[in-house]
């Protein structure tokens, strides 16, 4: 698939079709199915936009895995890394 035949998808509108399989999933579903899509929109982003590889996916993408598990080990909650970016970033994430 080429880069204009994703954004032509990405432009796509949620049906119903889409919307009665949500319903139907169960909440692990729907949180695994958000989780791939906001993986794979960055990781997307970052190839088509700024030229990431290979390496560079695959590293972020190691570090993400290993933040999740953080997060799924209750070393680290969602709350701490967004007051964390937003202390040194100055961007909050809502």
């Amino acid at each position: 698939m080429n880069r204009a035949e994703r954004r032509k998808l990405q432009k796509k509108d949620i049906t119903a079709k889409d919307l009665k399989m949500i319903e139907e999933a169960s909440a692990k579903d729907v949180i695994n199915y958000a989780t791939d899509a906001m993986i794979a929109s960055f990781a997307i982003c970052l190839h088509d936009k700024w030229g990431w590889g290979k390496v560079r996916l695959k590293r972020l993408l190691d570090q993400v895995n290993e933040t999740f598990d953080c997060i799924d080990k209750n070393y680290v909650t969602i709350e701490d890394l967004k007051k964390v970016i937003l202390e040194e970033t100055g961007i909050q994430i809502k």
